[in-house]
């Protein structure tokens, strides 16, 4: 595993069943965004996020390249992984 996703699953862990997160992916020069609460992370590999629909919705650990979530102290937080090829990206 490398450092980058290390960091990201050490951020992930305490926000488990802590409320809702939202999940922005990149693959290729595709976004995804997904809403829910995180229920758990498998094999440092996926993270499996319960939408409001109840729906269960796993997501490769690696795709991951921004996680928006409130703090314990209720302050908005933002974690962005740089990416390599960072030129699809509109911020």
């Amino acid at each position: 595993m490398d450092y980058d996703n290390q960091v990201l699953i050490e951020l992930l862990e305490p926000l488990q069943w802590k409320g809702i997160v939202t999940i922005i992916l990149k693959a290729g020069s595709e976004l995804s965004e997904y809403t829910g609460t995180i229920s758990e992370i498998v094999n440092d590999y996926y993270l499996v996020l319960i939408d409001d629909s109840e729906r269960i919705i796993c997501i490769p650990i690696n795709c991951i390249y921004k996680v928006i979530y409130y703090a314990d102290d209720h302050k908005f937080v933002v974690f962005e992984k740089v990416l390599k090829d960072d030129t699809n990206i509109l911020n």
